[in-house]
């Protein structure tokens, strides 16, 4: 792979991207920050999918015990777990290959092409974190972040439970201070600790300022969006939006993983449909 130029100057390998690159890089500093982020989350999302595999049996998309809910979800996870092992350690081993480098024993075999396990390939995902400066030189670099970020991605989304339903605000019926929520198209909401019924016209200026105030993940925004307005955000489009510092994360949750305020991703998103659609009428 070739680098590209504009104006004399190198851009990014990594695909949709294009920002200029640093001396000798096949990376933009933005880029190579996403791997870092991407390989820095491997270890806990590994974690995490055998944390979802082993407690499929009562786990549900509409968070009741079912087994055809698990049945439906363990295939994802399955995928997504072998997805994020083959992705680290194919790129482990280009690396390793193309540099040079002796291994450690402890991810020596995944680096020779055997079956990893889940020790072998977050050790493989820490020494490419500890290299990225090296992987930003190789001309395949942009690749390796494409497939990264998108086996870190399907992760996420398998260890996501879909939102079913948003926050409506306090009960406040005599008192009740638990808090209610509803499926976007609601009527009524029936709380579930005092069991009196709301009107969910009243409620719905309350539950989009509450919506907006969240902190989510992406794949969680993201199927906020999607809820309630109906709009389906591509993975490229998030990806630039991050980049060009549109969408911030506010901070981590539990196992390290970036969340954003939920408002925020709704106002880019309204703005993106809005454009999208304004394209199409013209």
């Amino acid at each position: 792979m070739s680098k590209s130029y504009k104006r004399g100057r190198a851009l990014c390998s990594t695909p949709v991207c294009g920002n200029p690159t640093p001396r000798e890089a096949f990376l933009c500093t933005t880029c190579r920050e996403v791997l870092e982020r991407d390989l820095a989350t491997v270890p806990a999302l590994i974690e995490e999918l055998h944390i979802t595999l082993a407690r499929l049996d009562s786990f549900a998309p509409s968070g009741q015990f079912s087994d055809a809910g698990a049945l439906l979800h363990k295939p994802r996870a399955g995928e997504a777990l072998w997805v994020l092992t083959n992705a680290i350690t194919t790129w482990t081993r280009l690396f390793c290959e193309h540099y040079g480098v002796r291994t450690t024993e402890e991810f020596a075999r995944a680096a020779e092409g055997v079956t990893a396990s889940a020790a072998i390939t977050s050790a493989a995902a820490k020494w490419l974190l500890r290299r990225v400066r090296s992987v930003a030189m190789h001309p395949a670099a942009g690749e390796a972040v494409d497939e990264i970020g998108s086996a870190v991605e399907l992760a996420y989304s398998v260890i996501d439970r879909p939102p079913d339903l948003l926050p409506a605000g306090q009960c406040g019926y005599l008192g009740c201070t638990a808090i209610l929520y509803a499926e976007p198209d609601a009527r009524t909401i029936t709380c579930r600790v005092c069991g009196s019924d709301h009107d969910a016209a009243e409620r719905r200026a309350w539950m989009d300022e509450s919506a907006a105030e969240q902190l989510l993940t992406a794949t969680a925004a993201l199927l906020w969006v999607k809820l309630i307005a109906g709009w389906t955000i591509p993975p490229g489009t998030w990806r630039r939006w991050l980049s060009n510092g549109e969408i911030v994360a506010q901070d981590r949750d539990h196992v390290g993983r970036p969340i954003y305020r939920f408002g925020d991703v709704q106002d880019r998103a309204t703005r993106w449909a809005q454009h999208k659609q304004q394209r199409v009428a013209s």
